[in-house]
């Protein structure tokens, strides 16, 4: 049985980690290798070319810094209105049975459908591809938004409401009472939301590619890239892509700890 779980592990870990080498060995490899067939595992030739070329290239920086900023922007953005609609949801018991619907129903239009209409807004109000990407902060907290607040919703769920009456039983405004009792348990499920809220600008593809025709940011190079051929710095592009979000998570894990609330109600 013992052998059959490590078995398991060692499956899911080849399963997950193999394309993320595959990705690696092609940012450190010549085109041509890359290309060949059979597939080679191990490089045969290395060179640092792709990230030369990355580092170098104003265009592929530029589209760095736009997915930074779009990235942290519609993250904040979603947080302080997905935290305070979540709380209302989980508390307002009436509301609760009428939001989450609401809030499922915003999920189940496809992202190509929504992104003609932005862009017509967009157009008109002089935020299409506008150089520091606010129209596509907007079309991100769109897409993120729903997520962040079920997210919220859960997590607030889970704190005793008990804790808050009792703060205004001993005279703190129903404000205080959220801002310094319930808002600080409710940091792992605020930080699971940043981390996904993030992640999910991040990598997002379809409004970054029709909102953002020239001033792009990472995703649309990375397609532009693969379509012309050019395997290795796409694939540098990719594995530079890699580095932000894995680092979100190692950043934020501290927070994110069971048995949180343990104890919080006597």
């Amino acid at each position: 049985m013992k052998r059959s779980v490590w078995l398991f592990i060692l499956l899911l870990c080849i399963v997950n980690l193999l394309p993320v080498w595959l990705l690696f060995k092609q940012a450190i490899t010549p085109d041509i290798e890359s290309l060949s067939w059979p597939l080679s595992i191990v490089p045969h030739r290395i060179t640092l070319e792709n990230f030369r070329l990355f580092f170098q290239s104003k265009g592929i920086l530029n589209g760095f810094y736009l997915s930074i900023w779009v990235g942290f922007s519609t993250t904040i953005l979603s947080l302080l209105i997905g935290i305070p609609a979540g709380f209302a949801i989980a508390r307002a018991p009436k509301l609760g049975h009428k939001g989450i619907p609401v809030v499922l129903f915003t999920r189940t239009f496809p992202s190509i459908s929504l992104a003609i209409p932005l862009a017509i807004i967009f157009i008109r109000l002089g935020l299409y591809n506008h150089p520091q990407g606010i129209g596509l902060v907007f079309a991100h907290s769109i897409f993120v938004l729903p997520f962040t607040t079920l997210i919220a919703y859960s997590t607030f769920k889970t704190i005793p409401r008990e804790l808050e009456e009792q703060a205004l039983v001993d005279g703190c405004s129903y404000l205080t009472a959220f801002l310094r009792i319930t808002l600080p348990l409710a940091k792992p499920g605020i930080a699971s939301a940043f981390i996904l809220s993030f992640i999910l600008s991040w990598d997002e593809f379809t409004y970054s590619l029709l909102l953002q025709i020239t001033n792009r940011n990472l995703p649309p190079l990375v397609y532009y890239y693969s379509v012309y051929g050019n395997v290795g710095i796409a694939s540098a592009i990719s594995s530079i892509m890699l580095i932000p979000a894995i680092g979100m998570v190692f950043v934020i894990q501290r927070f994110v700890k069971a048995g949180y609330l343990s104890g919080a109600v006597k």
